[in-house]
């Protein structure tokens, strides 16, 4: 399970940069609250993760389209995504955060993007591809 946690921490950090970068574009380049554009940018990459998941990281013998299991890892994400927006809203009203000057956005989103994906692992792989992985 290390090298499953360790994979699926490579798939997460690299989806995190396009993520946080997505994030920052619309919040930055179009006004978009960065609450909304944390949402928006999380569900992205939320259904490129799915694939990941289900024909790699997750895929046992073999990966195949389940409908249950993208809308397991959209439950999923969606739990993570509450933790997320909680996180980055209060982040952005904590007075620690004030002295960060131009990095505190992306310290926030980087912050919150950790616990949405410790959360969306956890919820991943002991939920919707539990009996995958352990070849039930």
């Amino acid at each position: 399970m290390i090298g499953e946690f360790v994979r699926f921490v490579g798939v997460s950090a690299l989806g995190l940069v396009v993520d946080i970068a997505l994030a920052l574009v619309l919040h930055d380049g179009f006004g978009w609250p960065l609450w909304l554009a944390a949402t928006i940018s999380f569900f992205v990459i939320a259904g490129v993760n799915y694939l990941l998941f289900e024909f790699w990281l997750f895929a046992g013998t073999g990966g195949r389209f389940s409908a249950r299991r993208a809308l397991g890892v959209l439950a999923a994400s969606s739990v993570a995504a509450v933790a997320r927006i909680g996180a980055v809203v209060a982040l952005e009203s904590s007075a620690l955060l004030s002295v960060a000057g131009n990095l505190a956005d992306p310290l926030i989103l980087t912050l919150a993007a950790g616990l949405s994906v410790m959360v969306n692992f956890v919820l991943n792989r002991f939920g919707v591809f539990a009996r995958r992985v352990e070849g039930r």
